[in-house]
């Protein structure tokens, strides 16, 4: 079949091992099949369906998730998009007992959210102009009911690549490619970045992509084996499909690496295949690069937003931002869940814009903290609960590069002026800080 063959070359050439920058000008490095490899189950099998999962935290990580799917695998139905997908198990020539046998899998690679216009993922997923202009990417490709498999999705949860900022891609080194797609992504927070420079060998972590391009899995369980210069070596539940992932540090759910490589899919058992199944310490491990090598290269492609230490509209008529600040110190108690509460009263509604909060927290152990954000209509917004570990200090802006455990898209539609409220509690005894000042942001 058409489908099956288009799909099954790109998933195992996607996931494999990445061919090296020296490959020649113009060409396709994943017409070339030599020396690939893709990815493996370590142990038991983790992967989970978005309704398997009750962590809001994941959940939330998943939405920011997206597909990688070929336009022509895409067809405009209004409001909707169908997406053309055989089944995993007739793609693989799986046997039946394999788990997602029948769900559909149509996806060659995965991403996730970064910043507003950019998606990352692993650089031999998208090479070039020519590959941009040939993908979409796909919110929302997931089993959020169990039993009913996505063959659709909302015409505005898919997203054309307008250009590739950048894709690098070293054999058996370092791989990422960041895409700006064509319009900001307002429903959704992009994804945060570890401020560890390096994690320790040993330190659990969880995956989120699509395994073979199945609808989005979210797999715990797996952790660092080995630390390179550019990448870890893990034991990670994942696929072809899964190239390109957000690989996350499980303790505080802050993005740690891009899934890139890794031991073969499957194996033969009489006329149909199953998942190759590897001890937890042995076979080679999949490899993911790590984040910060692309916090650099990031950095270099997002405007910070002109600040003033009032309520101020920024004269650029395309770019209009609003900004309300409150900057009264405030010391934070220590192990008290009663916390400090800080108010901004603004005197406008979002009018649709998106509503970002930026916030400067000084303190000594920041996974102490919780943070919430109460809106005019009264309702509450989980922020951050005791993420971060020993990092010091909290500086950033949630819906951009910091995470928001309950997305703020809503908060948009707030039709009504008012008070907004930032709650901090330090729920942990030892350690101190201050709340510095916030700002509440209306950007486009």
């Amino acid at each position: 079949m058409k489908l099956l063959l288009s799909i099954s070359v790109v998933v195992l050439i996607s996931c494999g091992q990445a061919p090296d920058d020296g490959a020649p000008e113009g060409s396709d490095p994943r017409t070339d099949r030599r020396d690939l490899e893709a990815k493996v189950i370590y142990g038991n099998d983790d992967r989970k369906d978005l309704y398997q999962v009750s962590e809001m935290l994941w959940k939330n990580h998943a939405r920011s998730t997206v597909a990688l799917i070929k336009n022509t695998d895409l067809r405009s139905r209004g409001n909707f998009v169908d997406i053309t997908a055989d089944s995993y198990g007739s793609q693989q020539n799986l046997c039946r007992t394999e788990p997602f046998y029948d769900q559909p899998a149509g996806a060659f690679c995965s991403g996730s959210l970064v910043a507003p216009n950019i998606i990352m993922t692993a650089g031999h997923c998208i090479r070039s102009s020519s590959d941009c202009g040939s993908t979409s990417f796909v919110f929302d490709y997931s089993v959020s009911v169990s039993g009913q498999y996505p063959t659709s999705v909302s015409a505005s949860q898919v997203y054309r690549c307008n250009r590739v900022l950048v894709s690098q891609v070293r054999s058996s080194g370092y791989d990422y490619a960041l895409v700006e797609i064509e319009r900001p992504v307002t429903d959704r927070a992009p994804l945060s970045f570890s401020a560890k420079a390096v994690l320790s060998q040993g330190e659990p972590l969880t995956v989120i992509g699509h395994p073979s391009g199945l609808p989005t899995k979210i797999a715990s369980g797996g952790r660092i084996r080995q630390i390179t210069s550019t990448h870890y070596v893990t034991d990670l539940d994942t696929y072809g499909g899964n190239s390109g992932s957000a690989v996350f540090d499980s303790q505080n759910g802050e993005v740690v690496g891009i899934l890139v490589r890794g031991e073969n899919d499957f194996v033969n058992q009489g006329n149909c295949t199953v998942s190759n199944r590897c001890g937890q310490d042995s076979c080679r491990g999949e490899d993911v690069t790590r984040i910060d090598v692309v916090k650099s290269e990031l950095a270099k492609w997002i405007r910070p937003t002109p600040t003033t230490s009032s309520s101020t509209t920024v004269t650029n008529p395309l770019l209009p931002v609003r900004e309300y600040i409150s900057s009264s110190q405030l010391v934070i108690p220590d192990n008290n869940l009663q916390g400090i509460s800080s108010t901004i009263n603004v005197s406008e509604s979002p009018q649709g814009r998106r509503v970002l909060v930026a916030v400067d927290i000084a303190h000594s152990y920041v996974g102490d903290l919780r943070l919430e954000l109460s809106t005019p209509d009264q309702k509450v917004y989980r922020l951050r609960t005791n993420q971060g570990g020993r990092t010091r200090d909290l500086r950033g802006v949630f819906g951009e590069n910091l995470f928001s455990e309950t997305a703020l898209g809503p908060v948009s539609q707030i039709q009504t002026p008012g008070i907004y409220r930032l709650k901090v509690i330090d729920s942990v005894a030892r350690d101190s800080g201050r709340l510095v000042s916030w700002k509440v942001i209306f950007k486009p």
